[in-house]
């Protein structure tokens, strides 16, 4: 608080004689135990304690051969009495205030003074510090026992080694819990699958093997060998599966247990469908008695084989609930190693897609968009309509599918900005339409941008793409064959909003382990200091820094997609006024 503001103050509570000659003051605390009548406590210039209530003076003690300047600070004793600390230029006071002021002790020499709790104990311990000496004086709580420390260290003072130490076993019992954890989450795991199966199975064989358990008429939920491949930088794992029961089997989903560390996959459920590219996605996780479908586990390539392993096993379970109860089902163990991932047999895009399943690993390791390709001029609808899709096969370098002339695919090179990319015409169009509705499956949603983009360049015809949350208005009446509406209210997508959050959460745990590493390697003391106590998260440096910033910004924008506008967001709103 400046001099400006206290002053008024000052002059409010003490005489106006002396307010130039106050050196330093505090405000008494009113303390509920004491009943003395004080409003201030000032040290003046020339060393003489005083005390006024209402402008009065009630009790003053002079300080002999001092020197300012003066500092004083109020505390009290577990029992409340009043004390004063006073620190002049050469000397520490100790003055207790009962009737009247009173020195209790006087230190000489003194460079400075602390008021701590250390130790967390609730009980404050006063260091005076002598000049030119670095161990204190150390007072308790009642300001009458002295202890002067010459042998011990403080425990908050230990050596820089055993501070080291002890964070290194702090992070042992932290790894250690985390590892009992995980271990007792895979016994139980184990033995409830083990008990399923006996549930089950309990007159066929004392130790069923989980090979057999789909041979077993039992059990109706049957699962096929898991497919697996690699596309899009992602390993894609599909089960067929096929649901026997008479009854509903809900809360379908897959678990995983793998040799290293915990991998963050994504599971979808997929069934045929009479139209290409033949597979349509299920959104809720159960199925129909009956029925059959296709379980898809994604997991990132980078995630995957970033490990010290020369290959990753993986074991799981499908789990599901019937009536009220939960089985589990196991399936064949899946080996991937870094051979199979080198050959080219491996990656699902240089293929033909004679397999069934190469489109459904082509479709579930991208995004979907949906997109609106509007014709504008109307006169050359019919060429257009017979060379759309050949004008995006000749100028863009897409194929078409084996038996699938409505879905194209940009395969030619992997370095391409629109590899991988596919485009599905939804329906059969007629030469009176002017609307053409497409699905495009993309990594990441600037592909789908660049496709917009390459497609204004090289198709010879003006057409107005727009994704399905924007609507198209017309400012001349010949355009207002393409007004339009929008059909459905917003939706938001959150379904890998889940899958971004682990990663987030593996991400900050990988750059704080990284940080407290290079805090261990620091030789700077400010650094080392805070070992134990505060993590630095500029420990790996200003760059390491912005990238983790801008990692943890992209994963957390990851998953939240908007399906469908507002019919009445003006923001999403086109309009078509000229050609």
């Amino acid at each position: 608080m400046s001099e400006i503001m206290l002053r008024p103050e000052i002059t409010r509570l003490v005489p106006a004689s002396i307010v130039n000659n106050v050196s330093s003051f505090v405000f008494y605390d009113n303390h509920p135990r004491d009943q003395k009548l004080i409003d201030i406590v000032i040290c003046s210039n020339s060393g003489e304690i005083q005390e006024f209530y209402q402008r009065d003076l009630i009790c003053s003690l002079l300080l002999d051969n001092t020197s300012g300047p003066y500092s004083i600070k109020m505390m009290r004793n577990p029992e409340a009495d009043l004390f004063y600390l006073v620190q002049t230029r050469e000397d520490f006071f100790i003055l207790s205030r009962k009737e009247t002021i009173k020195v209790v002790k006087r230190i000489s020499n003194v460079e400075k003074y602390e008021i701590d709790d250390t130790k967390c104990t609730g009980r404050i311990q006063l260091k005076v510090y002598y000049k030119d000496d670095a161990i204190p004086l150390v007072f308790n709580d009642t300001l009458a026992i002295i202890e002067e420390i010459t042998t011990m260290v403080e425990e908050d003072e230990s050596p820089m080694l055993v501070v080291e130490l002890q964070s290194k076993l702090s992070e042992a019992k932290y790894n250690l819990e985390c590892n009992e954890n995980t271990y007792r989450e895979l016994v139980n795991l184990r033995q409830m699958a083990s008990y399923s199966i006996y549930q089950k199975n309990q007159g066929i064989s004392d130790n069923p093997q989980p090979k057999c358990v789909k041979e077993m008429s039992e059990f109706k939920l049957k699962l096929k060998s898991p497919w697996v491949k690699y596309c899009n930088k992602k390993v894609v794992i599909a089960i067929d599966t096929s649901n026997h029961y008479h009854e509903d089997v809900e809360e379908l989903h897959l678990l995983l247990n793998n040799n290293c560390s915990s991998l963050t996959y994504t599971t979808k459920l997929f069934k045929k469908y009479h139209k290409p590219p033949y597979w349509i996605e299920k959104k809720k996780n159960m199925m129909e008695p009956n029925s059959k479908i296709t379980i898809v586990v994604i997991i990132e390539f980078d995630e995957l084989f970033n490990t010290s392993f020369s290959k990753v096993e993986l074991d799981g379970v499908v789990a599901f609930k019937k009536n009220g109860k939960e089985y589990l089902v196991p399936f064949d163990h899946v080996v991937i190693s870094s051979m199979d991932a080198m050959g080219e047999n491996f990656d699902v895009l240089p293929s033909d897609f004679t397999d069934q399943h190469s489109v459904l690993a082509a479709i579930t390791s991208t995004v979907k968009t949906d997109l609106i390709l509007r014709l504008i001029k109307a006169e050359i609808r019919q060429d257009f309509l017979k060379s759309l899709k050949a004008i995006l096969c000749d100028y863009l370098q897409m194929e078409t599918i084996p038996k699938m002339d409505n879905v194209l695919i940009h395969k030619r090179s992997p370095y391409h900005k629109l590899n991988g990319i596919i485009i599905v015409f939804n329906d059969k169009y007629t030469l009176e339409e002017v609307r053409f509705d497409v699905t495009v499956y993309s990594r990441t949603p600037s592909q789908v941008l660049a496709l917009i983009r390459y497609i204004y360049d090289a198709v010879p015809f003006k057409i107005l793409i727009t994704t399905a949350d924007q609507k198209v208005t017309a400012k001349l009446d010949e355009f207002s064959s393409y007004n339009d509406t929008l059909e459905s209210p917003s939706t938001v997508n959150n379904i890998e909003y889940a899958s971004s959050i682990l990663d987030r959460t593996s991400l900050v745990l990988e750059y704080l382990d990284c940080s407290m590493i290079k805090m261990n390697e620091s030789k700077d003391p400010t650094v080392r200091d805070k070992i134990g106590k505060v993590i630095d998260l500029l420990a790996c440096g200003q760059t390491d820094y912005n990238k983790f910033r801008a990692k943890m910004s992209e994963l957390g924008a990851k998953g939240v997609i908007k399906m469908l506008g507002d019919d009445d967001n003006s923001d999403n709103e086109i309009e078509v006024n000229s050609v």
